[in-house]
């Protein structure tokens, strides 16, 4: 809390802190990881709010939990609410096991410009309950791979799983693999997306733009120049 030192943990396992409030906490506050192994727990591992985050090289197990998870909505691997003016939020060469119930592998709500733009950079994401990314701001995606983010044929209420979501910013998605996914990108409300260069396989559209009921409008549109479907 109120720590903007350069404060780091490297080479490190993190586990069985079970807490709404995140296996490692922030707020205020500045932290590098680097090879660091997030294990056992339902809920999340990092919780940021208005902090600086740079996460490298690092391991987020599965999040096996009950049916309903205990943190149903807060299992996310990491979740974020604001990044400081200069500030950076960088996730580069990391491992997203599966999330638990429908929460998302990373949800961020992150200010747009004149914050350093958000990077997501050569990651692996390895499907879930909920999609990849849920985005609210600017964001540079380029290099991952998202592979096997499609709803469960046995759930009778199943959600509809985005690998993206995208309500508001300009997302800049780069070089990407989409491997049996549902839809790539919601691009909805104050968003639009710049997608370049991906390859995508999906079992239904691969960008769409308005979810009736849940979401407040379509997106601003897209830019799609020389990617495969």
């Amino acid at each position: 809390v109120n720590s903007t030192a350069d404060n780091r943990i490297h080479h490190a396992v993190i586990e069985y802190a079970d807490t709404p409030n995140g296996m490692i906490g922030l707020d205020d506050s500045r932290l590098e990881l680097d090879h660091v192994v997030f294990d056992h727990t339902e809920q999340r591992r990092i919780r940021a709010k208005d902090s600086e985050l740079v996460i490298r090289n690092s391991i987020f197990t599965d999040i096996v939990s009950d049916s309903p998870p205990t943190g149903e909505g807060q299992s996310q691997h990491i979740w974020v609410d604001g990044v400081p003016a200069g500030g950076q939020l960088i996730f580069e060469n990391n491992r997203f096991g599966r999330t638990a119930g429908e929460s998302d592998s990373v949800r961020v709500l992150a200010a747009r410009q004149p914050v350093k733009l958000p990077q997501v950079l050569n990651n692996l994401f390895v499907g879930g309950g909920g999609g990849a990314l849920d985005w609210q701001g600017d964001a540079y995606i380029e290099g991952n791979r998202f592979v096997d983010f499609v709803h469960d044929p046995a759930d009778e209420d199943p959600p509809v799983l985005n690998t993206i979501s995208a309500s508001a910013g300009d997302i800049y998605v780069v070089r990407n693999v989409f491997d049996q996914v549902e839809h790539a990108a919601l691009v909805s409300e104050d968003a639009s997306v710049t997608f370049i260069n991906n390859t995508v396989v999906s079992h239904q559209a691969a960008l769409y733009f308005d979810l009736p009921g849940q979401t407040t409008g379509p997106g601003r549109g897209a830019r799609v120049v020389g990617s495969i479907f």
